[in-house]
């Protein structure tokens, strides 16, 4: 068994941003890790430039993980939630951390850094080891409609915690709103990550899908330890949430309206496995959580062409419900 998989999902991302995240992984100093690109490209020519790009690095020994990159065609765009899992199933590391394509790790010692906390504890290992995040190239647009958009990525707070269950790791890890909610910058142990995504329904969610993955991993854990230590760096944005250009067809709006779906699974869930403990703080953050996200999409709408704006109307309903979209409009002043 290898100490660590490090699982890069790409979709899209330009061969040049895709290569430095490889690179970045290439180049960790850790001993025994083995690098997953997992290619969601449905297009032949994104396809063959994955692939190349993955066989070039390979073959480059020059870099001593270099037999140790795996290129997966994931055979179309299922998404990044299925991308993701799909590559956790093919790993063989004892602990899993994420990178997306179009990030890197902080430094060459970011992954030998977060595994020195998980052997100064060999006898009992951590679910969870958390670095910091560092964004760079922060949007201004972003900041104007989100100020704290970035505080669900960089937040950091030196901390360790250890529980009997993973009901009381997630009302603790989400009840002071004081940590990252962002999947990378973070070892997850393989064993307990598997056992969260048996019980994680699939859902086609393109936005927001961190939110899903951390409420069934956190359920499964039992022990969380923070470093406040930069070991990732989010470089850009390239999703659908905070996208200023025009939205120019409905699929492009059906999938920024995916996060819906991320909030169905939590509350789904927790109706049918209700918390032991801290109930009423995972659900009101996850409500917050949601409004946010609903309202976000209200906002988007207006980015839509005239004359796609009816059924963008429609989508956005289908996928809130009309009781919440018609709270948050705003009436109009008699």
């Amino acid at each position: 068994m290898k100490n660590l998989s490090i699982i890069i999902p790409t979709y899209r991302t330009p061969p040049k941003i895709l290569e430095r995240a490889v690179k970045s992984a290439l180049e960790q100093t850790l001993e025994g890790i083995e690098i997953l690109v997992y290619d969601d490209n449905d297009s032949p020519s994104e396809i063959n430039s994955v692939r190349n790009l993955v066989e070039k690095l390979h073959a480059d020994k020059s870099y001593h993980h270099a037999q140790s990159l795996f290129y997966i065609d994931g055979d179309g765009h299922a998404g990044p939630s299925d991308a993701r899992k799909f590559a956790v199933e093919d790993s063989a590391g004892e602990y899993v951390t994420f990178l997306d394509a179009d990030d890197s790790f902080y430094e060459k010692d970011s992954c030998q850094i977060m595994f020195e906390k998980i052997r100064a504890t060999p006898s009992k290992l951590p679910d969870i080891v958390q670095g910091k995040i560092v964004v760079e190239d922060k949007n201004p647009e972003t900041l104007a409609a989100f100020p704290d958009a970035y505080d669900y990525i960089e937040k950091s707070f030196r901390e360790t915690l250890s529980f009997e269950t993973g009901d009381e790791l997630i009302s603790a890890y989400l009840s002071e709103k004081k940590h990252s909610l962002c999947l990378e910058g973070k070892l997850f142990r393989t064993k307990p990550l598997l056992s969260a995504l048996e019980k994680m329904p699939r859902a086609e969610c393109f936005v927001g899908e961190n939110y899903m993955w951390l409420y069934f991993i956190l359920r499964e854990c039992r022990s969380f330890c923070e470093i406040a230590i930069p070991v990732c760096r989010c470089h850009s944005e390239n999703g659908f949430t905070f996208s200023s250009d025009a939205i120019e067809n409905l699929d492009e709006w059906k999938k920024i309206c995916s996060s819906s779906s991320v909030f169905t699974a939590v509350f789904a869930d927790m109706k049918s496995r209700p918390l032991s403990c801290g109930e009423e703080i995972v659900r009101n953050f996850y409500s917050d959580l949601m409004i946010r996200f609903a309202a976000s999409n209200l906002r988007q709408q207006m980015r839509v062409p005239d004359s796609l704006r009816e059924k963008a109307a429609r989508i956005l309903i289908d996928s809130w419900g009309a009781d919440l979209i018609s709270r948050m409009v705003k009436k109009p002043e008699d």
